[in-house]
């Protein structure tokens, strides 16, 4: 786990020569422990002012344009010196806090930061300059000011010159001096006596002290923008100082005038004095009192020269202030000046190496341009090259390719042309040998009471004034028990029902397993999903099977080859008679047959026609109650789309409009398909057809099969039909058994395993256990499901 790393905050100005120096002494000063750096730069530059060459102008004296250049260029020069001190701290952890603040004085700006950032360890240096210098009283009262008002958790590091020091005042006024680690004095900055002299030859000294020579001028690589700067300072302290100087020349004259005018009066008044004390014992009364009158009016006198003097001396007092006032202006414009020329060069010598620096960018990219340009260009010649071999060889691999092909396929054709004749034998074969077990068979009462359970309540299906209709299960198979009235009364018809359904052998037509002469019933195989009735208008909320639009259509072409099987019977067409949603039951996958043949039926077959029709209506709008005239005019007024039934889905309008239409025409014109069935069975395919283009266009999976029986294994026939084809058949074996029965292979293993010597559909004891592999029915099977997908 990463472990806090403790804080230096370092306090750098733009001065970098000093400053690198306060940078250094912190690097090395904690070079030896964990700790990252935080450069402190608080910039005071304010939005009123732009900082030119010509010094610091109002804003509002300057172009737009030139205001955004000299404010970019004074960032970038802060950009840069912030890198500089950056580049020195790579080898350690650091980064920049940068502090953008016009108005608050610095002191105080810090001394807010050590307490909002809680800054434990703060290092700033202290600058060198004149104790006489406004400048200097400024940086150490800052100092004084963070020392004194930084918070207890704070520990300050002052650094002159390279040395840590300590700064000592003796008092406010006076400044103060810095000492280092062991006492020793570096640098004093109290102010010292100022030497006496004569007026003029002060000034004379200040301005020359000041003024920088030609000479170091020529020297400065700026020394034009100095020298035009420096003049200009000048010429605005000459206006200044001519405004008084006359003022000044008049009061040093009458300083002078009256010094010399004031000495001749006392030494004139001395003489008297004298002459008056040595005559005393000479004079009469009268001259003595002369004496004293003349002196008490030269004492007069003398006091209103000294109240002159005093006027003398507030006028002094003035001029000196001036005198001080304008002094220190002068040395402020000296300094501004010295700074922008320090700065001046400071930013030539960047430009300098950023353009040294450029001009060696440009030349290496230009080598580097030139040599990627070469190695493109060789490598365009090598691609070319490239493909032109690749454009032959796919040309030869595609003839190649193309003719394999050809050959494949004709052997191909070949192989399944020869395997399909002897396929389709076999499998008539094993179909003759495998429908055996579910041929006709006569039922005894105990068989049918024990499949029904003795009739409970709970097998029954169905119950109305027809008769009865229970569930049951015989030989593990489920079947349907059918008892009708009408057979208790009359044997002959019973019989004649029997006779019928035996002769009726279709796969969309409920199969006769068989019958039971002593309870007059009738059995049936079993059709899990029930009747379509119950599925489309059942009142419960969730319907047992969900049929989407494309299975109703193919529920309708199942029931027209039933009926069209049937009207196609010789010698006379047999008629359903009673076709309704009732009689159409689904099975697995919706697999569809119809019930409810009757053999003493006379109806026409244009009955079934109309039922047809009605039925196709039903499946369409999903209401058991449709009537012709309202489905005729949603028609004509293109408003089928809202009489749909949803739960089938989204039906496409052109194929739900076709198919309303053929119902309609089987139940308003049935004699149309009354003599020809197979018209109407060819409209019906026909819009399969279309269905299942556009289910497969849409991405819809039809899981319609029709399974032969022969591919279902006796056991398994009834329980997950498709389940058992789909995985079981293709991947699995079908093993034949004894008495020529074949099954799944776990199944029969499982009937064997479980104690069971007999077989599982006639009940007879097994001479043995042998089980031989069935791979004609297994090629059959995969075949098959390859055709239908």
């Amino acid at each position: 786990m990463e472990t806090h790393q403790e804080k230096i905050y370092v306090a750098l100005g733009k001065n970098i020569e000093e400053e690198l120096v306060t940078l250094r002494w912190a690097l090395n000063h904690w070079s030896s422990q964990s700790v990252s750096f935080v450069i402190l730069h608080i910039n005071t530059s304010s939005r009123d002012f732009v900082q030119t060459p010509f010094g610091k102008l109002p804003a509002s004296s300057v172009n737009e344009e030139m205001l955004e250049a000299f404010r970019a260029q004074e960032h970038e020069r802060v950009k840069k010196i912030l890198n500089k001190y950056m580049a020195l701290c790579i080898r350690v952890k650091a980064e920049v806090l940068e502090v953008n603040i016009s108005k608050e004085p610095v002191p105080k700006i810090l001394v807010g930061l050590i307490s909002s950032h809680g800054i434990k360890k703060l290092v700033m240096g202290f600058k060198s300059m004149k104790s006489s210098s406004w400048k200097a009283k400024c940086d150490t009262n800052s100092s004084c000011y963070v020392q004194k008002h930084k918070p207890d958790f704070c520990e300050l590091f002052t650094v002159y010159e390279g040395k840590l020091v300590i700064f000592k005042e003796e008092n406010a006024d006076e400044g103060g001096y810095l000492i280092d680690e062991c006492g020793t004095m570096v640098a004093d900055f109290r102010k010292k006596p100022k030497e006496k002299g004569n007026l003029r030859g002060w000034f004379s000294r200040k301005f020359t002290d000041n003024v920088p020579s030609n000479e170091d001028d020529q020297r400065s690589p700026h020394h034009v923008v100095s020298n035009s700067a420096t003049s200009i300072v000048h010429e605005v302290v000459r206006d200044k100082w001519e405004e008084n100087v006359e003022e000044i020349d008049r009061y040093v004259q009458f300083m002078l005038d009256s010094n010399s005018q004031e000495l001749e009066q006392r030494d004139e008044t001395r003489d008297e004095l004298e002459v008056t004390k040595t005559n005393k014992n000479y004079l009469s009364r009268n001259e003595v009192l002369r004496a004293v009158e003349q002196t008490e009016k030269i004492l007069e006198q003398k006091r209103n020269e000294a109240k002159a003097d005093a006027e003398i001396r507030r006028k002094s007092d003035r001029i000196f202030s001036l005198c001080n006032q304008r002094t220190e202006e002068i040395e402020a414009k000296l300094r501004e000046d010295r700074t922008k020329q320090n700065n001046l060069t400071q930013e030539l010598n960047t430009v300098r190496s950023q353009r040294h620096e450029i001009f060696g960018n440009i030349t290496e990219s230009k080598n580097k341009l030139k040599s990627e340009l070469d190695h493109q260009r060789e490598f365009m010649i090598n691609l070319q090259a490239y493909s032109l071999k690749k454009s032959d060889l796919e040309s030869a691999l595609a003839m190649i390719e193309t003719e394999k092909n050809e050959i494949l396929g004709k052997v191909e054709e070949t192989r399944r042309q020869r395997e399909f004749v002897k396929r389709r034998n076999e499998y008539y074969r094993i179909r003759e040998e495998m429908g055996k077990s579910f041929r006709y068979r006569e039922f005894n009462e105990e068989e049918i009471r024990n499949a029904t359970d003795d009739f409970a309540t709970k097998m029954a299906i169905s119950a109305d004034l027809e008769g009865v209709i229970y569930r049951g299960r015989i030989d593990r198979i489920d079947v349907v028990v059918q008892f009708k009235t009408v057979f208790l009364d009359s044997l002959e018809e019973f019989q004649a029902q029997v006779k019928l359904l035996h002769k009726i052998n279709h796969p969309h037509i409920l199969t006769m397993t068989g019958a039971c002469a002593e309870r007059r019933c009738i059995v049936f195989e079993y059709m899990h999903h029930g009747s379509l009735h119950n599925i489309l208008f059942s009142s419960s909320k969730k319907p047992t099977l969900q049929l989407p639009w494309h299975a109703r259509i193919r529920i309708i072409v199942d029931v027209c080859s039933a009926l069209g099987f049937l009207h196609s019977s010789k010698p006379s067409p047999t008629v359903h008679g009673r076709l309704n949603s009732s009689h159409v039951l689904l099975g697995h996958n919706f697999t569809v047959k119809i019930m409810g043949l009757s053999y003493n039926n006379n109806a026409r077959p244009s009955s079934d026609i109309l039922n047809l029709g009605l039925l196709i209506l039903q499946l369409l709008t999903g209401n058991e109650e449709i009537g012709l005239q309202e489905v005729s005019q949603a028609i004509e007024e293109d408003t089928l789309a809202g009489n749909l039934d949803e739960r089938a889905g989204d039906w496409p309008l052109d194929i739900a409009m076709e198919f309303a239409k053929i119902g309609l025409q089987c139940c308003e014109n049935e004699a149309r398909y009354e003599e020809n069935v197979a018209v109407l069975i060819g409209e019906i395919m026909n819009l399969q057809a279309k269905a299942e283009s556009r289910t497969l266009q849409g991405g819809e999976k039809i899981r319609s099969i029709d399974v032969p029986d022969v591919f279902l294994c006796p056991i398994f026939q009834f329980d997950n039909i498709i389940e058992v084809i789909i995985t079981t058949n293709i991947y699995g074996t079908f093993n034949i058994c004894t008495y020529g029965f074949t099954y799944e292979y776990e199944a029969i293993k499982e009937w064997l395993s479980s104690g069971h010597d007999t077989s599982p559909m006639t009940n007879l004891r097994l001479k043995n256990k042998l089980i031989t592999p069935n791979h004609t029915l297994q090629c059959l099977i995969r075949d098959r499901w390859r055709d239908e997908r």
